[in-house]
């Protein structure tokens, strides 16, 4: 039979193809070889609780937060200290002339000493201040574990759509052998050809686009974990651990309350508030200043003054207080710092309303993803993988198109990949959930794990 050249580019196209279909399946083999590997000889390293150890470790934002704790807890113990007292010293440049002799010079030394409930009222800010730089390293930690946790559960999912695509396009590219094969003998259309070409060059255009999103997720997990480490060696993690969850919304916004950072922080900075009305009402309480002087006298030429008494030296001591005298002033300040605590209080309500509305809204979301891997699981996946064994059995008996098959395993595809994706959706909700109850959840995985 003589060939068109249609046929002949077929044939060239048959033998192209060949050639890549060869490479398209050694690729699951090599990568087998390399993930045995990556798991003999250290894949633990790339564990996703790995990288929340090393983030925990080098992120310069939980790194920030643990400096600015340590700082507050220093001036949680400089709260109470007495300001520095004050020394003087002086010359009479005209002596003073008293009975006992002239006075030369003087010196003298004054502390201030703050009315004794204004020191411990300081000092709680500054306890609660600490509390709250605490509760802002929980919520930091919280954030960068949320994050790492999101970026490696959509970098599985990247992973998995690649390997699925390439497992298609292997599998197209075998029956377009076919189908080329046939054509040559005019057992096949060119229409069937052609799509199957299409939907091959739709594929390796999905196959790009994943492996360059793979490399900005891989950036961005990088970024999270601050150390010295090539995005590229990175790989697309094989399995998805999954984050247990308190079952049910009521035990959750029941720890969220209790755990939460945010509301923490809300909670403490009303009890800062309150004292600062304490504060604004202390001013209406005078301050004190112990003072000393010590006054050097030579001795006198007056035959009337004793031996024992001539240039004795007089020393004196004496207290001074501040007279709380503006009272408007003072009254002022007081109304506002009310005004601010009833201003905290209504903020830290609504925080705390923000609070359980989220735990409801990621509770739901997080049953309505449950749902869905279970639909896939156990539902739509095995019936799109029947349906794909029917339709390549029936294309064989000639009972079947090439639309039907590529429409089947199209479905098959994306319904693979739709898993994948609600896999990692429901991982990042866990991360959300965990980073509203402060990291808890991913600490205490932690310390298992060790």
């Amino acid at each position: 039979m003589k060939l068109t050249g249609f046929t002949q580019y077929c044939n060239a196209e048959y033998s192209i193809r060949r050639r890549k279909i060869f490479q398209i399946s050694t690729v699951p083999f090599f990568l087998a070889v390399f993930g045995m590997a990556s798991s003999l000889y250290g894949d633990s390293h790339h564990s996703l609780e790995a990288y929340l150890l090393r983030a925990r470790d080098n992120n310069p934002g939980i790194a920030s937060a643990r400096s600015s704790a340590v700082a507050h807890e220093k001036e949680a113990r400089l709260a109470t200290a007495l300001p520095d007292p004050s020394v003087s010293a002086g010359y009479f440049i005209s002596p003073v002339e008293t009975r006992l002799g002239p006075q030369v010079a003087k010196i003298g030394a004054m502390q201030k000493i703050p009315w004794p409930g204004k020191l411990a009222a300081r000092r709680a800010v500054a306890e609660h201040s600490l509390e709250i730089a605490h509760q802002n390293v929980r919520m930091v930690e919280s954030e960068v574990f949320a994050g790492i946790r999101q970026e490696y559960a959509r970098l599985y999912a990247s992973g998995r759509a690649l390997h699925i695509t390439e497992e298609n396009l292997a599998l197209l590219g075998q029956m377009e052998s076919i189908l080329l094969e046939k054509y040559a003998t005019a057992s096949a259309d060119q229409l069937s050809v052609v799509k199957i070409q299409v939907e091959i060059a739709l594929l390796e255009d999905s196959r790009d686009k994943l492996a360059i999103r793979g490399r900005t997720l891989r950036a961005r997990l990088a970024a999270l974990l601050s150390t010295q480490i090539d995005p590229d060696s990175i790989p697309f993690p094989s399995t998805l651990p999954q984050l247990e969850i308190p079952a049910g919304p009521g035990r959750l916004q029941e720890k969220a309350l209790d755990a939460s950072p945010s509301l923490n922080i809300a909670n403490i900075q009303t009890r800062i508030s309150d004292v600062s009305v304490v504060l604004a009402k202390q001013r209406f309480a005078p301050d004190f200043t112990l003072m000393t002087d010590y006054l050097f006298t030579d001795e006198a030429n007056s035959p009337m003054v004793s031996s024992k008494d001539n240039g004795r030296d007089p020393w004196i001591a004496g207290i001074s207080m501040t007279i709380p005298l503006w009272a408007g002033a003072k009254t002022a300040a007081v109304r506002k710092a009310r005004a601010q605590n009833s201003m905290q209080e209504s903020t830290a309500g609504e925080k705390r309303n923000m609070v359980i509305e989220k735990c409801i809204s990621l509770a739901g979301e997080l049953d309505n993803v449950e749902k869905k891997i279970r639909l896939y699981d156990t539902m739509l996946i095995p019936k799109a993988r029947q349906a794909l064994a029917l339709v390549e059995e029936s294309y064989g008996n000639g009972r079947s198109t090439m639309l039907d098959f590529l429409d089947a395993q199209r479905s098959l595809l994306m319904l693979e990949t739709a898993y994948a994706e609600k896999e990692a959706a429901r991982e990042i909700i866990a991360g959300q959930i965990d980073s509203l109850l402060g990291g808890d959840l991913t600490r205490t995985m932690l310390k298992n794990g060790n």
